[in-house]
């Protein structure tokens, strides 16, 4: 049996919708890659950051909670990042993405319309506008110089797109049957209850001595009378029925029209919505980072390296509580994360309250946006590729949990160690405080040797300063308050020994808690 050949058009067409093009993913497989676990993204505030940036969109939301599997795919998304920081090639990008939404929904609501001739009308207008706006953006890109993989291939495929033989046809036969209907006229009278249709035989038209005489009135009576009448894209019964009496009168055209539905019902193309949809990816998180800018907080684009070399962050901030501050207006602080190639444990203490917690999670997050291939907080960087991040913080004791505070956080730990890999980032905050303080120095001298097992990074936030007294790969971060007021926090991190200062009694008096103050309520 000899297979028939498809014709040319067949063979673009095929082509055209199996190009595998994206520009959120470098290769297709990108898409099933690996997830962090739910309580992580939530120990991290990751969840928040999610939610501020999607905005209810699922499809974004999916995007931000799917890590990238290589420094190849991170960097394929940075480029298209700088290159979007570009104000113009966002605003030629965004007027299309609009109106490319635009279309969409109305064909998807054109679908409801009681009477399918206006469906078919409006068809043809979105066809129309469609194909306006792939020239209008091929012409503005062309006036962009990019950088990026992504969107130079972008603009190559746009420009195949439009020598394409089905986008020459749809032009073609879009632009004809516009003008056709366009150059319609026909008589229209209404008596009473009745309007008539009639054909037009080039009858005297009366517009331009109306226009005269009411001109006329216009310039004595500056008053405005115009009335707005509400828009609508769907006919009502009135209109829909004068539409069936002019299709009457001219057959052909409509004739025409039917065809032209019929072939043109689909004239989305997949690669140009595919465009769009990844497009809002990027607009959503730009966005972020301008109003972040616009207070004064930096972002930067981090090295990533596959080895466990000099890791830092400049300027870093946690993003949840900044995307929170742009309501409350609090004050953010930047802190500085360095690491050197021997140091992968960061043991964090100090005074309560000071910004410690904070300084965990924003170890967690810049490390995972960096996974996304986003800009990070902070002035500059350099991280590490990781695995997985592992999250171990305080939880309360509850009555549907019965084998009590520490056996959980012990569990919760074996857990985390029998699945961390020397690539992964552990984080925990606050552990073992629900035992004596000679258990929790013996647990955590045993938690700190098993992660040196593992030599992974880790952050470590800890009332126990025992252990950040041990020798490398620890490292100690101290929370630190202000120098004339230990009572004020400064909530900035410094890298330094720990000097065993927790400075509990100035909280103790900032809530009457003190054993004087105690005494003295008692004795009254």
């Amino acid at each position: 049996m000899i297979a028939a050949e498809s014709s040319p058009a067949a063979r673009e067409e095929a082509e055209r919708n199996a190009l595998p093009f994206s520009l959120l993913y470098l290769r297709k497989d990108d898409t099933t890659s690996q997830r962090l676990a739910p309580e992580s993204l939530k120990d991290l505030n990751i969840n928040n950051i999610i939610e501020s940036i999607s905005s209810g969109n699922t499809t974004i939301e999916s995007h931000l909670k799917n890590l990238l599997p290589d420094k190849e795919s991170i960097s394929y998304r940075q480029e298209i990042f700088r290159d979007l920081e570009n104000k113009t090639t966002l605003k030629y990008i965004l007027s299309f993405s609009k109106n490319i939404q635009y279309i969409t929904k109305t064909k998807i609501r054109s679908k409801k319309f009681s009477n399918r001739n206006n469906e078919k009308i409006l068809l043809l207008d979105l066809c129309n506008l469609y194909i306006d706006n792939i020239n209008k953006l091929h012409e503005d890109l062309s006036s962009c110089f990019f950088q990026s993989d992504g969107l130079c291939k972008f603009n190559l495929y746009l420009s195949n797109y439009m020598s394409s033989t089905r986008f020459i046809s749809l032009t073609k036969d879009t632009k004809e049957l516009k003008n056709r209907i366009l150059g319609i006229k026909y008589i229209l009278k209404s008596k009473s209850n009745v309007v008539s249709v009639y054909p037009y035989k080039n009858e005297e038209n009366y517009f331009l001595d109306l226009n005269k005489t009411f001109n006329k009135i216009i310039e004595e009576d500056s008053k405005d009378y115009i009335v707005e009448f509400t828009k609508s894209i769907e006919m009502n019964h009135i209109e829909a029925q004068i539409l069936d009496l002019v299709m009457n009168l001219h057959p052909l055209i409509f004739k025409d029209l039917n065809g032209f539905y019929d072939r043109n019902s689909d004239f989305l193309d997949p690669t140009i919505l595919q465009f769009e949809e990844d497009f809002n990816f990027y607009l959503s998180y730009v966005q972020l980072v301008s109003s972040l800018r616009e207070i004064g907080l930096c972002f930067c684009y981090p090295d990533i390296s596959y080895q466990k070399n000099v890791l830092f962050a400049n300027n870093t901030f946690d993003l949840a509580l900044a995307l929170k501050s742009l309501k409350d207006k609090h004050p953010i602080i930047c802190n500085d994360i360095d690491l050197n190639p021997d140091e992968k444990i960061m043991v964090i203490s100090g005074p309560n309250q000071g910004g410690k917690t904070t300084f965990s999670r924003i170890f967690g997050q810049i490390h995972y946006l960096a996974r996304l291939g986003c800009p990070i907080p902070g002035t500059e960087a350099s991280l590490f590729f990781f695995d997985s991040i592992f999250t171990h913080f305080e939880k309360q004791e509850t009555i549907e949990n019965p084998q009590g505070k520490l056996r959980d956080e012990l569990s919760r730990l074996r857990f985390i160690f029998e699945n961390a890999s020397s690539n992964s980032i552990i984080i925990i905050n606050e552990i073992f405080n629900s035992t004596t303080l000679g258990d929790a120095i013996s647990l955590a001298k045993f938690l700190i040797e098993t992660i040196k097992s593992l030599d992974c990074y880790c952050a470590i936030v800890t009332f126990i300063e025992d252990i950040a007294l041990m020798d490398k790969p620890i490292v100690s971060f101290v929370s630190s308050v202000h120098s004339q007021d230990p009572d004020e926090r400064t909530f900035k991190i410094i890298k330094k020994p720990a000097d065993g200062r927790a400075y509990a009694i100035s909280i103790a008096k900032k809530y009457n808690l003190t054993y004087d103050l105690i005494q003295k309520r008692i004795k009254r």
